[in-house]
């Protein structure tokens, strides 16, 4: 893009810093440089509603304020995003499954709907609301933001978790949101959603216009935020607590399986709202309604043809599962076996503080206090996966072998978490089928009814919303490409910058200028150049020493010569290599092959090259003893087997890294994140295990 001699005539000047910057040395300046080179939108300011609050100063008394949001335009920042090529390669070669779902493309619901299924490749818009605390270093006290984003479900799965896959629509306080309610702040998205329903979105590709059509396909965030857009109760004590369905607080507690339940729909849904609305009731009587039906009132997202909330405000897997049923079943677990003298809480923190946790490190489990037992394990989603995976190993080593005989009550309580190990596993796969989905609804009402069986008292609302998962897998593809996690690099950039604000007196519209500033420059990396890389960098590889194909031996060489340009033999010996977020080494265990009618075949990366831009690796493969269901692990051969593969590394059947770990001298493999599952469900009239 420079040429060198350019750059030594640049640095061969003497310039004084108020002429380098002088076309910039406002802020006008700066916010006209940024839209007519970087294409930045600027944030506006949306009015929410009037307060009345007292001032000292000029005089003391009671003045009425303003209080406003920030928007960012939909439209135009979808315009903006569709420009570059690889968005757009996305939105325009997408990958259908048909055996196998992998993206909430590939769900029923986006199949069959009456907008979706009639234009091909239309844009799936994914909004999403959190509420995150910040604290501003300069202030004391701490401030809830509402925050509101969007991302595009066309985007490839290994590319949607990428920063700049996100995009900001709008911020506000979230005490503003709670009084004024979401309907001023998200009015404009609605009508751009319909305009792009409707007339769609020109974008210029290569010189040439080309329109494109789409529309609001889901929404995620926790609980209490989609009850909030979707006009629902949002207390957990509500008469009728769920979004999705119609239970009581009896039901939910007793009921493990959504056949059991009236499911909402749009019609009786509409219905609801309109006794909640009218006129006729007032105070107590509209109370009474809205407490009957579960509804406060209409939602903005309802003006959007063929939106439906009571479908489509999905359950994210993190909330639901990590943060609630996970946690729950793991701290009452914990507190049964130190209440009957297992092991004490220090002993359990002193293994898990030695535990060779490998890959899993980053996210190490904090020390759990006594007192957490009773209330809450603190920990993080991340944390509370690797901890109840990490769980088995652990008691293994601190209790003694008789307690965890078959029929025991320390075995029952075992196997009902290893079984809800199982659900978490087919929760954050990477693909799903219709199968698994059904196999998934049977497990969840087995480990629920398991579960109230061995814990009275100790189901929560969480427990609930579990139940409505699988059938929310066939609408809308695996649960872990609709969570919220994949806003997250969002959350903590802005929780990171809100601290650097030199005062509180309007957060929303600082974060968004910000955000907005920092989103054209990645966008536009040099005036008018359009990143060709916005989503994905490419694969980092390290470097390592060259030499060709035939300086190998000759089984490495007929094993790697299927991938080779016989043209270029040349290759790079590399030692690690990080695709998509995921890193691999000398010595990281792969998943070589999961056939449904044998056990999975796990290998060891011995060595890795990289060739064209390709990464190839040979691979030792392990021989699969079994399956320990008390681990939930598979307990693999202690040497590697003389086997060789010659692998692709982007063909590799399981984009995640695995670990070896060890349990009385011998070695085990946990399969994170994959639907396989060794266990056959039977319900006998006594147990449900």
């Amino acid at each position: 893009m420079v040429s060198v001699d350019t750059m030594k005539k640049l640095l061969s000047q003497t310039l004084p810093i108020s002429d380098l910057f002088s076309n910039v040395d406002s802020k006008s300046k700066l916010d006209t440089h940024l839209q007519k080179k970087f294409e930045m939108i600027v944030p506006e300011a949306v009015e929410l509603g009037k307060v009345w609050i007292w001032k000292k100063k000029p005089t003391p008394g009671l003045v009425e304020e303003m209080r406003k949001g920030c928007c960012i335009s939909f439209l135009e920042s979808l315009r903006r995003l569709l420009s570059t090529r690889q968005v757009r390669y996305c939105v325009e070669n997408p990958r259908p499954n048909e055996c196998v779902m992998r993206t909430v493309l590939d769900g029923t619901f986006y199949k069959t709907h009456p907008f979706f299924s009639k234009n091909a490749n239309a844009l799936a818009v994914i909004l999403h609301y959190e509420e995150i605390e910040i604290l501003n270093l300069q202030e004391s006290p701490t401030h809830k933001l509402g925050i509101f984003s969007w991302s595009l479900a066309n985007i490839y799965p290994e590319m949607r978790s990428s920063f700049n896959a996100v995009n900001l629509l709008a911020v506000a306080n979230q005490c503003d949101l709670k009084e004024f309610g979401v309907k001023k702040i998200l009015d404009n998205f609605v009508q751009d959603i319909n305009v792009l329903q409707t007339e769609g979105i020109s974008v210029m590709a290569n010189g040439v216009p080309k329109t494109f059509k789409g529309s609001l396909l889901m929404v995620n965030g926790d609980a209490p935020a989609l009850a909030l857009l979707g006009g629902f109760e949002q207390s957990i004590s509500a008469c009728r607590p769920c979004r999705r369905c119609m239970t009581n607080q009896e039901e939910w507690k007793n009921c493990f399986s959504e056949v059991q339940f009236t499911l909402r729909d749009m019609e009786t849904h509409r219905c609801h709202v309109e006794s909640v609305s009218t006129s006729v009731f007032q105070g107590q009587d509209r109370k009474y309604w809205q407490q009957l039906y579960g509804v406060n009132g209409s939602s903005p997202l309802v003006k959007i043809d063929g939106f439906d909330v009571t479908q489509c405000l999905v359950q994210d897997v993190k909330h639901v599962l990590s943060e609630g049923v996970l946690e729950v079943e793991t701290r009452v677990f914990l507190k049964w076996c130190i209440d009957n003298g297992l092991f004490s809480i220090a002993d359990f923190n002193e293994k898990v503080a030695l535990f060779d946790l490998k890959h899993l490190s980053v996210d190490k489990p904090s020390s759990i206090l006594e007192s957490h037992l009773d209330s809450k394990l603190r920990q993080s989603a991340a944390q509370m996966l690797c901890l109840s995976y990490v769980v088995p190993f652990i008691l293994r080593d601190l209790i003694a072998a008789e307690y965890l005989e078959q029929g025991t009550d320390t075995y029952k309580r075992l196997l009902c978490h290893i079984l809800l190990l199982q659900v978490t596993n087919m929760c954050y796969a990477f693909e799903v089928s219709v199968e698994d989905a059904n196999y998934l609804q049977n497990l969840i009402e087995i480990v629920l009814l398991d579960f109230r069986a061995l814990y009275p008292g100790a189901i929560v609302p969480a427990f609930h919303s579990l139940i409505h998962v699988p059938n929310q897998i066939i609408q809308f593809g695996p649960l872990r490409q609709q969570s919220c996690m994949l806003f997250e690099e969002m959350h903590k950039w802005f929780i990171s910058s809100a601290r650097n604000l030199p005062s509180c007196k309007d957060v929303p519209w600082s974060l968004c200028y910000r955000y907005e500033s920092l989103k054209c420059v990645e966008l536009y990396p040099a005036p008018g150049a359009q990143s060709m890389c916005l989503l994905y960098k490419g694969d980092v590889i390290s470097e390592g020493s060259e030499g060709n194909l035939s300086d190998l031996p000759k089984l490495k060489q007929d094993l790697l010569l299927p991938y080779f340009d016989v043209n270029d033999p040349v290759l790079m010996r590399t030692t690690e290599v990080t695709i998509h977020g995921t890193s691999y080494k000398d010595g990281s265990l792969v998943l070589l092959s999961c056939d449904p009618d044998s056990l999975p075949v796990f290998g060891k990366i011995t060595s890795m090259y990289a060739h064209n831009g390709i990464v190839l690796c040979l691979v030792l493969s392990y021989k699969t003893i079994g399956f320990d269901e008390l681990l939930n692990a598979y307990h693999l051969q202690d040497n590697v087997q003389s086997e060789l593969y010659a692998i692709r590394m982007k063909d590799n059947v399981y984009p995640y890294e695995l670990s070896i770990f060890y349990s009385q001298g011998l070695q085990y493999v946990v399969l994170f994140n994959h639907s396989r599952t060794e266990f056959k469900l039977v319900k006998t009239e006594n147990s449900n295990l």
